[in-house]
Order: structure tokens, then sequence, then C-alpha cells
């Protein structure tokens, strides 16, 4: 923008910003999830088996929102356990 004398606001011009992903789908959220952990992992992080995350992640089923907040919550945990590793 700047090499085209476009105006850039000072925010984004200094980097006063920050991404915030939300993968819309459970399936989504789980495959991207993939990278960093594994279905196992989230299994016992979330107490949801692990074959009905596989079915979620495939999109074969559709989580309830209270069963989505666990996994969630599992994905947090995991998170956590990981950011306090000095």
């Amino acid at each position: 923008m700047l090499n085209d004398g476009d105006e850039v606001p000072a925010w984004l011009r200094e980097g006063d910003y920050e991404f915030v992903y939300h993968p819309v789908s459970t399936a989504a959220l789980l495959r991207c999830s993939e990278d960093y952990t594994t279905m196992a992992a989230i299994s016992r992080a979330s107490g949801v088996n692990q074959r009905q995350l596989s079915h979620y992640a495939n999109g074969l089923k559709k989580p309830r929102a209270q069963q989505r907040k666990r996994i969630v919550a599992g994905l947090h945990k995991i998170g956590q356990q990981l950011m306090s590793v000095e």
C-alpha cells in the first residue's frame, strides 16, 4: 500500500493490531489443531471419545454446543500445558 502511495492508517502502519482466528466449524477447528496435537491427546484433554472426534473432524457428525465447548476447553488445556514448559 505504501509503495502505491495509498494512505495507511497509523494503527496498521505501526502494527497495532492482532489477528484472531475463529474456525467456523468444529471440523475446521479439529483439522487445524492436528498440526499441533493428536486426536488422542484432544480426546484425553476434553473427555470426548476419539472416534467421536474423528466423526466431527471428518464432518460426518456435528457436535452439540456443549460438546463443542468441551473440545475447545480440551484444546485450551493442551495449549496451557504447552505454554507452561520452560
